[in-house]
């Protein structure tokens, strides 16, 4: 049997011609069935789905040349084929950035703008280098830091479904390798916590992946795990008056975001949910900045912070 046809549940429905060929020991067509089955299938959660938007071509014509801004220092990747370990200086959050996969999105976007299938062509080059040649392991300082590998399956990840869905471009090579590295990433996540901000961005990629992803056998467990983790985390980093506990003005909407995030997704899309002391927790964090927030509407530049305006995000 395929490693990756031994972590699906075949029984799930939808997937009745990938079993019957796995019984019948025929891999090759049991492969093709289930890229068949993720091409057709109903998306649980749209929402997290790229959309076509024609503000990101420019954006997304730098992607193809391999040329990124990161914390504000520019790059151009050398090589028709990203070396995922390369850094315009000697700051390796470039590099880390560049693991986020963020503008995977944004060809995505360009790709159901303009159907253009050289876009396609791209995220199929990358799924299959940076799957291919970045297997899981705490030793990859560049592609393996847990926060990247939760940044990029709670957002990046599950936003280019739509785009690999509509083209033909898109290989079953690339999708096997796309589906393979969700397990993967949810194992590894669950395999090798960390805490603090960190920790919550990482489970949030572990519930997105159970979430978007219900056909694998551990789907449920990497649910219930994340949210009994962010049910003890919400209560153990965030204060009674919404402080997180790591008192930064900056990493509190970091938090936030992750707490929230997880919220919206169980409660579109799933049938296990969080209590209403975690909801009643998520507003005393939001009541913590409105206190805080200066008649400008920014909050004090408390450990890591800037002077961005918050107050629009104060706004139901």
């Amino acid at each position: 049997m395929h490693p990756l046809l031994e972590k699906l549940n075949l029984a799930f429905p939808g997937l009745e011609k990938v079993k019957t060929a796995a019984d019948q020991n025929n891999v090759s067509r049991a492969l093709s069935e289930l890229v068949t089955y993720f091409r057709n299938r109903e998306e649980p959660d749209p929402t997290l789905l790229a959309k076509a938007n024609a503000d990101v071509i420019d954006a997304a014509l730098k992607g193809l040349a391999h040329e990124f801004v990161f914390y504000n220092e520019q790059g151009t990747v050398p090589g028709s084929v990203i070396d995922w370990t390369w850094k315009p200086g000697i700051d390796w959050e470039w590099t880390w950035a560049l693991n986020r996969h963020g503008w995977w999105s944004t060809l995505a976007s360009a790709y159901l703008t303009t159907q253009d299938e050289t876009y396609a062509q791209e995220l199929d080059t990358l799924i299959q280098t940076w799957v291919g040649g970045h297997p899981p392991t705490v030793d990859d300082r560049s592609c393996w830091r847990t926060i990247e590998a939760g940044i990029r399956t709670m957002s990046a990840w599950p936003s280019i479904l739509g785009a690999l869905k509509q083209s033909d471009n898109i290989s079953q090579n690339a999708w096997l390798y796309y589906l393979r590295s969700i397990s993967d990433h949810a194992e590894f996540l669950l395999e090798n916590p960390k805490g603090g901000n960190w920790l919550l961005m990482e489970s949030n990629g572990v519930l997105t992946c159970g979430l978007i992803f219900p056909e694998f056998k551990r789907a449920q467990d990497w649910v219930r795990i994340t949210i009994e983790k962010f049910e003890a985390e919400m209560i153990k980093q965030v204060h009674p008056d919404g402080a997180q506990v790591e008192y930064s003005t900056g990493y509190q909407f970091v938090c936030i975001h992750n707490f929230e995030a997880v919220l919206d997704k169980t409660d579109r899309i799933g049938n296990q949910k969080f209590s209403q002391t975690y909801r009643d927790y998520l507003i005393s964090m939001y009541e913590h900045v409105m206190y805080l927030m200066r008649p400008d509407g920014k909050l004090p530049m408390l450990n890591d912070a800037d002077q961005r305006d918050v107050s629009q995000r104060l706004i139901a």
